[in-house]
C-alpha cells in the first residue's frame, strides 16, 4: 500500500486547483457543453449535449475560477436560460429534453429547500441551537429503503435527490404488494430480481472487503527477500534454522539431490547469521520483532491468514482437524528424523508447527488479481483450495525443493479459501428470504444444513492428488469449487439448470434440511457450471488480451484519460475538494485497513478490462492491470468512499475503520434501517466513481467476452442515468446553457459528421483549426454513442459504430471476412486491391492493431505526401505526441473536408 499512499501524496496540490475549478466547468458549460447532439440523437440541448460533448472538462483544467462578476454574468444565464425551457412554449417543443431536465431539476431544489426547512422547524421545536443550525447547513438524510421478503428485509440503495426518492417509494410500494399477493407473477418476478441484484451488489463488495488480508500478505511478502520469504516458513514450521540448516546438509551428505540441498542449507544458514528468528519463552520460533518489527508484522498476518484458511477448510469439510494437524506438523517431524543424533545436541524443538505452508515442486505464474476467478474461462485440471488432499508426504521437501514464495503460496490458498467462506456465508443468508413451500414457478432448493461433513465427489477428488502447480490451477480450481457449490442446492439441480424442480407445483413443501428460494434471488451461485474453453475460444481470448495491452497499458497517454476520467466522476459527485482530507484519511489507516477500504470501494477500471484466459498475454496484461489500479483509479475511489462516508458522519480515520468493520459484518446484529444506511454508502461511492462490476452471470459469461470494454460501457452509461437522477441541478446547468456553445461550434468549425460532434476550437486557422475532443475521458459520450446508435440501428453508420463495440478479435473477423478496412469501407488501398486471400489476412492484421499506439506511430510516419483530402491530417509529431499524451492530443483539422463529410453523411441517411 505505500505505492498508493505515494500516489495520493501527490493529488492534494492538483486536487485544490481542480477544486477550486469546478465552478469553472460550469462556467465553460455555457460555451461547450450543450452542443448539438450527434446525428439523429435529437435536439442541441438537454442529456444529448451532456453526454456528447465533455469539452468543458478540458477548460476546467486550463482557464482560473471565475471571478465575482464572470460568475454573476453566468447564474445570470444558467436563470435565464432556466426560464427559458420552462415557460417559452416555442423552446419546450423544440428542446423537451432540456424542459424536463430544468423542470426536474427545479423541482429538486425546491424539494430539497422544503426537506430542510422541515427539519430545521424540527429542531427549533426540540429549542437546540446548534441542532437548528445544522439542519440548516445540512442535507436532510432520506429514509431507508427496506423491502421484506421471507424472514429478513433487504435494502435498496435510498436516493438523496427527493424527487427521485419520491418516485423510489411508490416504486417500493407496489413490488411490496407483488411480493405479499402475488409473488409469482410479473411484478413479483420483476421485484425478486432487483432485490436479487441489490443482494449481489452487497456481497461483491463484502466478499472484496473478506478476501482484502490475501491481497495485502501478497503485496507486502513482494517487498521481502528469499531470506525473509525462508524465516517466514521456519516459524510456521516451528523448525530453527540451524536445524533446517542441518537437515538439509544430512540430505545433500547422504547423496540425495545435493545441489538443492546444499542450497536450501546455505539459504537457511543465512537466516540464522542475519539474526532473524529467535524463540519465544514457551520456545517456539519466532520472528525477532525488536530487531525485525516489519517481518515480524508480515508474520502475524501470514499466522492469522493460514488459521482462517485451515478454519474454512474444516468448517467446509475439505479437511478434517487431524488431516490439517497432521501436514502442518509434518516439515518439521522430517527435519528431526533426518539430522544425525550427533548434530541435535538437544536443541530441537519438539513442539507443533504453526501454521501450513504448501511444498508445490513448482509455483505456477497464477494470476493475482480478482478477475483471474472470473469462470469465463476454464481450462486444466481441477485443484481444491489445497492441491494436497491426501496427508502430505513430505518427498520435495526430502529432496530440496522448497519453494521461496511463501507469502504467496499462503495468500493464495487464502483468498480461495474466502471464496468457499463468503459463498457459505451468502447461503446462510439467502436461506431466510425463502419459504417453507414452493410460492412461484422461479423458486429452486436450497440446502439450510451445515457442511461440516460435505465431501467433494470421489471421481474429483482423485483427480486432486496432485501436488505440482500448474499454470492453470486457478481455473482447477474453478471446476472444484462448482463440485462444491453443488451441496449447496438439491442433488443433480445446479448441473440440470434446476431441472427436478420444474415439475414441482406450487405449495408443495420443501424438504427436511431444504428451503424454496426464488432464483432471482440468488445472483451468480446458481448459475451452472462452464464448461472448458474451445480453442477458438482461447484465440479470441489472447487477441482481445494482447490489443487491451497493446492500446491501454503499454501507452503513456493512458494517464490522461484514466486520471481525467476518474477526476470527471469526483467531480459530478462533488468529492474532488475532499481529496486532501480523504488523503489524511489514507494516511492513518493501517495495511489492511487499506486494503479494505480499496475493496470497498468497487472494482477498478483496470479489472473491468477483457484479460479473459490463460494465455501469454492475458497472464502479462493482469500486472499492468494491477498497476493502473493502484497508481491511477485507487485514489479516486477512495476518495468517493470516503466522501459518502464522511457525509455519513464517519468522519475520523477511527470511525472509518469501524464503518469498514461494519460493511465486512453485514446486517447481523444491528437494527435493519441502520444497516441500510451502512450498506448504501458504498454502493454510492462506487457508483458515483463508476461501477464497473454490476454485472449479471450472463454478462460476466457471455457479454464481456464478446463486446469490448463491456463494463465500461455500461458502467459509464449508468453513471450518466445516475447523475440525472441524483444530480439534477447539476445535470440542468450543464445541459440549459448548450445554445450558445452549439452556436460557438458552428461558427468556428461549420457543420460536422455525427462522430465528431465533441469537437472544439484551441488553436489553428479558420480552415486548419487545432481542434480537441475529450470524449475518451467523459464519463457520458459512451452513454450518448450507444443511444444515438441504438436510436439509428438502420442507418449504416449507427449500424458500424454499434459493430464497433464488439470485441477486438470478433470485430477483425468480421473485417476480414468481408474484405473490409478497420473503417469498414471495401478495401481498395494505395498498394493496390491485394488478392482475396492477402486481403483477408491484411484485413485481420490491420484490424487487429487498428486501435493501438504503435501502429498509428508507424502510419503517423509511413502517411502519403497529399493530405489533402483527410480530414485529420497525419504528422509524425501528431503520432509521437498521441502516444505519449493519448487520446487527448490536439489534431489539426481540414475544415473543408469535414464540413464535406457531414453532407455525405445526411445524404445518406436521407436528410
Amino acid at each position: 500500500m505505500t505505492g498508493l499512499a505515494n500516489d495520493m501524496a501527490q493529488i492534494p496540490g492538483g486536487a485544490v486547483q481542480l477544486g477550486e475549478a469546478e465552478y469553472g466547468v460550469m462556467k465553460n458549460a455555457a460555451e461547450h457543453f450543450g452542443q448539438s447532439t450527434k446525428a439523429g440523437f435529437q435536439g442541441p440541448t438537454g442529456w444529448g449535449a451532456l453526454f456528447s460533448h465533455p469539452e468543458a472538462w478540458y477548460h476546467a483544467v486550463t482557464h482560473p475560477a471565475p471571478g465575482a462578476d464572470k460568475a454573476a454574468q453566468l447564474v445570470g444565464g444558467v436563470l435565464s436560460n432556466t426560464a427559458k425551457s420552462l415557460t417559452d412554449p416555442h423552446y419546450i417543443a423544440q428542446h423537451p429534453d432540456q424542459a424536463l431536465l430544468s423542470g426536474v431539476g427545479l423541482l429538486s431544489g425546491g424539494s430539497g429547500l422544503a426537506a430542510r426547512a422541515g427539519a430545521v422547524a424540527d429542531a427549533t421545536r426540540a429549542g437546540d441551537v446548534g441542532d437548528v443550525l445544522k439542519a440548516a447547513v445540512t442535507k436532510p438524510v432520506m429514509p431507508p429503503r427496506l423491502i421484506n421478503i421471507g424472514d429478513t428485509q433487504v435494502p435498496f440503495k435510498a436516493s438523496q435527490n427527493a424527487v427521485t426518492r419520491g418516485a423510489q417509494a411508490v416504486h417500493d410500494m407496489v413490488i411490496q404488494r407483488a411480493l405479499n399477493t402475488n409473488p409469482n407473477g410479473l411484478v413479483g418476478g420483476y421485484a425478486t430480481k432487483r432485490l436479487g441484484g441489490s443482494l449481489a451488489e452487497t456481497r461483491r463488495y463484502q466478499e472484496a472487503i473478506t478476501s482484502a488480508p490475501a491481497a495485502v500478505l501478497q503485496k507486502v511478502g513482494k517487498q521481502l527477500d528469499p531470506t525473509e520469504q525462508a524465516a517466514l516458513r521456519l516459524t510456521s514450521e516451528n523448525s530453527t534454522p540451524e536445524e533446517a540448516a542441518a537437515f538439509h546438509f544430512s540430505q545433500a551428505d547422504a547423496g540425495i539431490a545435493p545441489d538443492q540441498n546444499r542450497a536450501m542449507g546455505n539459504l537457511y544458514r543465512q537466516v540464522s547469521q542475519r539474526g532473524l528468528l529467535t524463540r519465544d519463552a514457551a520456545g517456539n520460533v519466532v520472528v525477532d520483532a525488536d530487531a525485525h518489527p516489519q517481518l515480524a508484522a508480515v508474520d502475524a498476518l501470514l499466522a492469522k491468514g493460514g488459521a482462517e484458511r485451515d478454519a474454512i477448510l474444516q468448517n467446509t469439510g475439505q479437511m478434517s482437524e487431524e488431516g490439517l494437524a497432521s501436514r502442518t506438523n509434518l516439515p518439521g517431524q522430517i527435519r528431526r528424523a533426518g539430522i544425525p543424533e550427533s548434530e541435535r545436541a538437544g536443541s530441537i524443538f519438539a513442539g507443533e508447527g504453526r501454521n501450513y505452508v504448501p511444498y508445490y515442486e513448482v509455483e505456477g505464474k497464477a494470476p493475482k488479481t480478482p478477475i483471474a476467478g472470473a469462470s469465463s474461462s476454464i481450462v486444466g485440471r481441477p485443484q481444491k483450495i489445497v492441491s494436497q488432499s491426501k496427508a502430505m508426504t513430505g518427498a520435495n521437501l526430502e529432496q530440496g525443493i522448497v519453494p521461496d514464495n511463501t507469502t504467496g503460496l499462503v495468500a493464495r490458498q487464502m483468498a480461495r479459501a474466502y471464496r468457499y467462506a463468503n459463498t457459505d456465508a451468502f447461503r446462510r443468508g439467502i436461506v431466510k428470504t425463502g419459504s417453507d413451500v414452493r410460492r412461484t414457478n422461479r423458486d429452486v432448493l436450497v440446502s439450510t444444513q451445515e457442511l461440516a461433513n460435505a465431501q467433494v465427489p470421489e471421481e474429483l477428488r482423485a483427480q486432486l492428488n496432485g501436488g505440482t502447480l500448474t499454470r492453470d490451477e486457478l481455473a482447477g480450481h474453478a471446476l472444484a469449487y462448482d463440485a462444491w457449490r453443488e451441496q449447496l442446492f438439491h442433488p443433480g439441480s445446479l448441473t440440470s439448470k434446476f431441472a427436478p424442480e420444474k415439475s414441482v407445483s406450487l405449495g408443495s413443501p420443501a424438504p427436511e434440511g431444504f428451503r424454496w428460494v426464488d432464483r432471482n434471488l440468488l445472483g451468480d451461485l446458481a448459475a451452472p457450471p462452464v464448461g472448458p474453453t474451445t480453442k477458438l475460444g482461447k484465440v479470441a481470448d489472447n487477441v482481445n488480451a494482447f490489443q487491451t495491452a497493446a492500446t491501454v497499458y503499454l501507452k503513456l497517454g493512458h494517464f490522461a484519460t484514466r486520471y481525467g476520467t476518474n477526476a470527471a466522476a469526483n467531480a459530478v459527485q462533488g468529492s474532488l475538494h475532499n481529496l486532501p482530507r480523504a488523503f489524511q484519511v489514507w494516511r492513518s489507516l493501517s495495511d489492511l485497513d487499506k486494503g479494505r477500504a480499496l475493496a470497498a470501494g468497487g472494482q477498478a477500471a483496470a479489472h473491468a478490462l477483457p484479460m479473459e484466459g490463460m494465455g501469454p498475454f492475458a497472464r502479462a496484461a493482469r500486472p499492468m492491470a494491477n498497476w493502473w489500479a493502484v497508481h491511477a483509479d485507487a485514489p479516486f475511489r477512495f476518495n468517493s468512499l470516503a466522501y459518502e462516508a464522511r457525509k455519513a458522519g464517519f468522519d475520523t480515520p477511527e470511525k472509518f475503520s469501524g464503518l469498514l468493520d461494519k460493511l465486512q459484518a453485514g446486517p447481523n446484529g444491528i437494527p435493519a434501517s441502520e444497516w441500510a444506511r451502512i450498506d448504501g454508502i458504498a454502493k454510492t461511492a462506487n457508483r458515483e466513481a463508476i461501477a464497473y462490476d454490476r454485472l449479471s452471470p450472463f454478462e460476466k459469461r457471455v457479454l464481456t467476452r464478446a463486446v469490448w470494454f463491456y463494463p465500461w460501457v455500461k458502467g459509464s452509461s449508468s453513471f450518466a442515468l445516475n447523475t440525472l437522477l441524483e444530480h439534477p441541478l447539476k445535470s440542468a446547468a450543464l445541459g440549459n446553457l448548450s445554445e450558445q456553445a452549439q452556436q460557438r461550434q458552428a461558427s468556428e468549425l461549420g457543420p460536422l459528421p455525427s462522430y465528431a460532434q465533441g469537437l472544439f476550437k484551441v488553436g489553428g486557422s479558420a480552415t486548419q483549426p487545432l481542434v480537441e475532443d475529450l470524449s475518451t475521458i467523459s464519463p457520458f459520450a459512451t452513454a450518448g454513442d450507444v443511444l444515438r446508435s441504438a436510436a439509428n440501428i438502420n442507418k449504416p453508420t449507427e449500424a458500424e459504430q454499434l459493430s464497433s463495440y464488439l470485441n477486438p478479435a470478433l470485430s477483425a473477423a468480421g473485417r476480414a471476412a468481408y474484405n473490409q478496412n478497420m473503417y469498414g469501407q471495401s478495401v481498395t488501398s494505395h498498394y493496390g486491391k491485394p488478392p482475396k486471400d492477402a486481403g483477408v489476412l491484411h484485413n485481420l492484421l490491420a484490424g487487429i492493431g487498428s486501435t493501438t499506439p504503435e501502429l498509428a506511430i508507424w502510419k503517423a510516419t509511413h502517411a502519403p505526401a497529399d493530405q489533402s483530402k483527410r480530414m485529420y491530417p497525419l504528422t509524425p509529431r501528431y503520432g509521437l505526441l498521441k502516444f505519449l499524451l493519448g487520446s487527448v492530443t490536439p489534431r489539426t483539422m481540414n475544415r473543408s473536408v469535414a464540413n464535406a463529410n457531414t453532407q455525405k453523411e445526411l445524404t445518406a441517411a436521407g436528410r
